[in-house]
């Protein structure tokens, strides 16, 4: 599995910086987790929860309407999303911040 974490990893790396980049100009960035989702796709996952694509998608767009960044689409989810650091709100701020006055800065 390490190299499915360090795959995520940078999938979240990838996904902050274009959220921090796109900030300035009023873009939102939403990150959807999942686990399965009742879809041909996952017709071959049998005896695990599905949850229904209409429930994602409605999370996700009052996400959206929210200003939130992320969903949690499901238990699951939100209990891996509970063991991992809290990045969003301790790393990211100072992030922004200096990425705005830099983008400020050369406007």
């Amino acid at each position: 599995m390490p190299g499915l974490r360090a795959g995520a990893g940078r999938q979240r790396r990838r996904r902050n910086g274009i959220r921090t980049e796109l900030h300035h100009q009023g873009t939102l960035v939403v990150a959807v987790h999942a686990g399965f989702i009742d879809t041909d796709m996952a017709a071959l996952a049998t005896n695990v929860p599905k949850d229904s694509p209409e429930s994602v998608a409605r999370q996700a767009f009052d996400a959206v309407e929210a200003g939130q960044i992320e969903v949690l689409a499901d238990e699951r989810t939100r209990t891996v999303k509970a063991e991992l650091p809290r990045d969003h709100e301790l790393i990211y701020p100072p992030v922004q911040e200096f990425w705005d006055a830099a983008v400020a800065d050369t406007g």
